[in-house]
């Protein structure tokens, strides 16, 4: 074989001499990538004073604080607020129940990672934000909300009995929604707007296999768990849960209207929309419901008086159909104003000052209506009264509020499976 002399050789001497020095050059680098990791890059723990909630984070470079206390801070309102609202407290055991992790944020993954172990019988939810800046504010808070109920269920649960039950996640949706006043009554009213409006609404079917990822369940999920915060049994319905009674929507329906039969489970669903069609939910507030509300009242229901002829049939009128009515039925009109004049106001009753001006200038129409006054003079004042209606209902923004009222719609909640 000839020996390999001249421009050949050189040149692979020196393509070895070349790929020699990148390969220790290359161990250099990677060793100055992966310097001895200090104190503040290591994960730090803060804990809540009951020790339920443990937040790990490591710091964050320039601020001392990081993740940690504001995700303990949110964390532990959140708690505060369920304990407020429902009357439960969590008991001390010595032992996190809830850990979450606030990961480094490198990384363009916002999910919301939840997992459940067991510890010595005692169950320990874990929470991971892998870039905790930018994570779901509304998962996050429903993550929580199931790892306080896991817990207090767990921690609740009588000596020497099995293993709890836990609800389901439309349950624990539902005490998020209605932990305040404010959500509870949101969801109430988008009820109370869907029956009113012949859609399907609520019923006790409606209760079985709920589905959180459609707005509809979403909100009744938040209605029913707010008749049940009503009746004060949901510390009833965990301390059962608690003692190992299975979860069954069926039964939940019989706890919430205290029936068996589905007929009267029915009538009690019917009853509490017609109770709340007329419930003050935000006293010195009026809602849009309580605007369409007042306004499905404005008709005249005119029925037969003593003295009329035979086969004179009961009729719903509105208030202007009612003036021209005056002249052909005069004491079943009075007798008619008479009875609305006495029913109305109790639709614009502590709803704001703006309602409370609208429903004197109905009652000022109903009252010369009662007394027979002339048609020019019950048009005027009809006039008057639609035109501050007019007013109320074009003023109000885009959240349905009108003046000093207030109203929050429910947000869809897609990103919830």
């Amino acid at each position: 074989m000839p020996r390999m002399t001249g421009p050949r050789v050189l040149w692979r001497v020196a393509l070895a001499v070349v790929c020699s020095a990148l390969c220790v050059r290359g161990d250099d680098v990677e060793g100055a990538s992966r310097p001895p990791r200090r104190a503040a890059d290591m994960p730090r723990a803060a804990y809540s004073a009951d020790g339920f909630v443990e937040i790990m984070a490591v710091d964050v470079p320039g601020d001392g604080v990081g993740f940690r206390l504001p995700l303990l801070r949110f964390a532990t309102q959140l708690i505060g607020e369920l304990e407020h609202g429902y009357g439960l407290e969590m008991p001390r055991t010595g032992a996190a129940g809830l850990v979450i992790h606030a990961l480094d944020g490198q990384t363009n993954d916002v999910r919301v990672i939840a997992s459940v172990v067991r510890r010595d019988g005692r169950a320990l939810t874990r929470i991971y934000l892998p870039s905790p800046g930018y994570s779901s504010i509304d998962l996050l808070q429903l993550e929580i909300v199931k790892a306080y109920l896991r817990g207090w269920i767990d921690r609740n649960r009588p000596a020497g009995d099995g293993m709890p039950s836990e609800p389901p996640e439309w349950f624990a949706f539902g005490i998020l929604r209605a932990r305040t006043a404010d959500g509870a009554h949101d969801d109430m009213r988008a009820v109370l707007n869907a029956w009113a409006d012949g859609r399907p609404t609520i019923s006790p079917a409606s209760c079985v296999g709920l589905r959180i990822a459609t707005m509809r369940d979403a909100v009744h999920a938040g209605y029913l768990v707010a008749w049940l915060k009503e009746k004060k049994d949901v510390r009833t319905m965990l301390d059962g849960l608690a003692a190992g009674r299975r979860w069954s929507d069926e039964r939940f329906v019989i706890d919430l209207t205290g029936e068996t039969d589905a007929d009267a489970q029915r009538r009690a669903f019917q009853a509490r929309l017609d109770r709340l069609s007329r419930a003050v939910l935000s006293p010195g507030r009026a809602s849009a419901w309580d605007v369409r509300n007042f306004r499905r009242q404005l008709r005249l229901d005119v029925q037969p008086v003593e003295g009329e002829a035979d086969g004179v049939a009961a009729q719903s009128c509105t208030f202007r159909r009612a003036i021209k009515l005056l002249s052909e039925r005069p004491l079943a009109v009075r007798s008619a104003a008479i009875a609305k004049m006495r029913e109305l106001p109790m639709y614009a009753v502590r709803r704001g000052p703006e309602m409370a001006s609208v429903s004197e200038a109905y009652s000022e129409f109903l009252v010369m209506l009662s007394r027979g006054a002339a048609a020019d003079r019950l048009d005027e004042l009809l006039d008057k009264a639609e035109y501050q209606l007019s007013r109320l209902v074009d003023g109000r923004n885009a959240n349905g509020q009108s003046g000093n009222t207030t109203l929050s719609a429910p947000s869809e909640d897609k990103f919830i499976r």
